[in-house]
């Protein structure tokens, strides 16, 4: 059985550096606890191994780590969200 959290637990793997790095501190800012991962099989390793609320991933990522992470009981309940295209910001939105 899982404690209750005072804090969201999110993992975060973009394959941009700096995009994943500003995700990250988004986070952050919002009170909760982020895990950066740098590729697909070690946001498999955290995510199956502490049980996040949040996975958030780059758009690229092979659609596999999706399937794995849904399955898994470990990470099957917590929301996957998709990381903004690169080079997607206001400016671009707005041109």
């Amino acid at each position: 059985m899982q404690a209750q959290r005072n804090r969201e637990l999110v993992v975060v793997l973009g394959l941009n550096q700096a995009q994943t790095e500003a995700e990250a501190d988004r986070w952050r800012r919002h009170g909760a606890v982020v895990m950066r991962a740098h590729d697909a099989a070690g946001c498999l390793r955290v995510a199956t191994a502490v049980s996040p609320d949040r996975i958030v991933l780059d758009r690229r990522v092979p659609r596999r780590l999706v399937r794995l992470l849904e399955a898994h009981p470990v990470s099957a309940a917590a929301r996957i969200e998709w990381l903004p295209a690169v080079g997607t910001n206001q400016q671009d939105l707005a041109a």
